[in-house]
């Protein structure tokens, strides 16, 4: 079988053997797998939004991160990598009982 290329079968196509079911080319089915793995890892740190947004996102993040070096009485210069963990911890209850204050 020569080489299985997502974008040549159309996306119809491809939704209805997929509802009934008829995948019988393991092969097949793991490439489609690596497509979108791909793609997957191409978007990652994409913004979806428009510039305006994400311009709005960057004041808000800024914001924050001041209200947390202020409220942690760090240097309002302070590396962002040092800030973010306090700003966003790991432990959800933490990061709970922060945002209601």
């Amino acid at each position: 079988m020569a080489a299985f290329e997502f974008n040549t079968v159309p996306r119809a196509s491809l939704k209805q053997r997929f509802e009934d079911g008829r995948w019988d080319d393991e092969e097949e089915w793991d490439l489609i797998e690596n497509d979108l793995s791909a793609e997957d890892a191409i978007a990652i740190g994409f913004r979806h939004h428009a510039p305006a947004t994400q311009k709005h996102q960057d004041r808000v993040l800024v914001l924050y991160y001041n209200y947390i070096k202020k409220h942690k009485k760090l240097p309002l210069n302070e590396e962002d990598d040092i800030v973010m963990p306090l700003a966003f911890p790991a432990d959800e209850d933490v990061l709970i009982a922060q945002c209601r204050r």
